[in-house]
């Protein structure tokens, strides 16, 4: 397909904001391309009428004039979807290249960082092929030598999906929105108001609410307090040659014990990390115990047992299954019967509650959704399915042998017998985000 019709069709979606043209008429990925012309000739016939209205002037005179290359763009949509998804990742690339030439600065790159950098890549919707070749680039550009022989997890097959848990090596064209995406950055600014002054993040990571808030917020000191060493060295590194390191600190703590004094912050933030405390009870009163009068502590985590999985149509035996297997995760985290408030992997519509019971006002929620859609293959889906099952069991650190996980393993299996493995269809998951707002009084 010619660049040039990939080019207009980029540049009318950015005219009518679209994510792309299927998007814009209504249609889902799975759109032939006959269907997607018949769409666009449509849209030509209603702009046609719109020549004269100044709402869609602008619009219509672009239509009218690009049709053909418009129409050329789909005849394969695939491409031109592919296309417009890979521009999104590429508003991320300066996060991206700026972490990466930090953990390269002193001359190595070691297994662990490499990975925590490969997974939040992923995460902010850069695809696992861009995020190769940036790496391969910048590594050259700073003559530093890439361990060749990295141990990669293999692809979990129909076959191996009841051996050990383990998480798959997802193939190399695999892509989706991530859930720390364009609209979740913006979501994350929103709770930081412009007069915030000092932020503690009590699950700093490898940096990126650091990487995300500081460039709008200029007059913002961060404070990040990370348990996990490896994390946090990758951390002090992604960061140390960016602009906003003099507005960084970074320190080796536990949420729930803060080397802070008692209301020295405007803000405390926990991002999709409460599952790692033991107790929750004791993170969320020391948030509130660190921030002043007036101050804010906000809060983003999923409802795990919300998402949906489809395949050419609900999955009700698979989303039953992975249901099931959150309750499961869920018991396995909150082992010990002291806990006040057991971690868990579906905490998000209930952190509300929790904030309260923590002596603060719960004050806002808003929701972002980590989705993806695709065509492809069954094996390819239960793939993915397979890597999100295994993921969740790690975390929980349930064991292979358990009767729930082999269950929804199960699941996997037979849905890809039952299709064949090379059949096509509209792959799609959906999993709801809540960040929760609370004022302290």
């Amino acid at each position: 397909m010619s660049e040039r019709n990939l080019k207009v069709a980029e540049e009318l979606c950015e005219k009518v904001k679209a994510k792309d043209l299927l998007d814009w008429m209504g249609l889902d990925g799975s759109t032939t391309s006959d269907e997607a012309k018949a769409a666009l000739k449509k849209k030509r016939s209603f702009y046609q009428s719109m020549q004269s209205n100044p709402k869609h002037k602008d619009t219509a005179l672009f239509l009218i004039k690009n049709y053909r290359a418009l129409d050329a763009a789909l005849d394969a949509p695939s491409l031109h979807t592919e296309n417009m998804a890979e521009k999104k990742s590429a508003a991320h690339l300066p996060i991206l290249e700026m972490v990466i030439d930090g953990v390269l600065a002193d001359g190595d790159l070691t297994f662990e960082e490499e990975a925590f950098v490969r997974e939040n890549a992923i995460n902010l919707g850069i695809s696992l092929e861009l995020y190769q070749k940036i790496l391969r680039q910048r590594a050259e550009a700073a003559g530093v030598s890439l361990p060749a022989d990295r141990p990669t997890p293999p692809t979990l097959t129909g076959s191996t999906l009841t051996s050990a848990i383990i998480i798959p090596k997802l193939p190399a064209s695999a892509s989706g929105l991530g859930w720390w995406n364009e609209d979740f950055k913006q979501l994350l600014l929103d709770t930081v108001p412009e007069n915030t002054q000092r932020l503690v993040d009590m699950a700093a990571g490898i940096g990126w609410g650091a990487l995300t808030i500081l460039p709008n917020r200029p007059r913002l000191e961060y404070l990040g307090v990370e348990n996990d060493p490896a994390r946090l060295a990758t951390a002090e590194k992604s960061l140390r040659n960016s602009p906003i390191f003099s507005r960084v600190a970074l320190l080796p703590g536990e949420p729930h014990k803060l080397p802070i004094a008692e209301g020295a912050v405007d803000m405390a933030l926990v991002v999709m990390a409460m599952h790692r405390f033991t107790d929750n009870a004791e993170v969320y009163r020391e948030a509130a115990r660190v921030i002043r009068p007036g101050g804010r502590v906000v809060i983003v985590e999923p409802d795990r047992h919300a998402t949906q999985f489809w395949f050419d149509g609900e999955l009700t035996e698979l989303n039953a299954a992975y249901r099931k297997l959150m309750n499961e995760c869920d018991a396995n985290l909150a082992k010990s019967p002291s806990l006040q408030r057991a971690p868990s992997l579906s905490t998000g519509a209930q952190v509300a509650i929790r904030l309260k019971e923590a002596g603060l006002t719960p004050h806002k929620v808003k929701m972002h959704h980590v989705r993806e859609s695709r065509i492809e293959s069954t094996s390819l889906f239960a793939d993915r399915v397979a890597a999100k099952v295994a993921t969740m069991a790690r975390r929980a650190s349930l064991r292979s042998g358990n009767r729930v996980l082999q269950t929804i393993n199960s699941v996997i299996n037979d849905l890809e017998h039952k299709r064949g493995t090379q059949t096509t269809g509209a792959a799609c998951w959906s999993m709801p985000v809540f960040a929760t707002i609370a004022l302290k009084s």
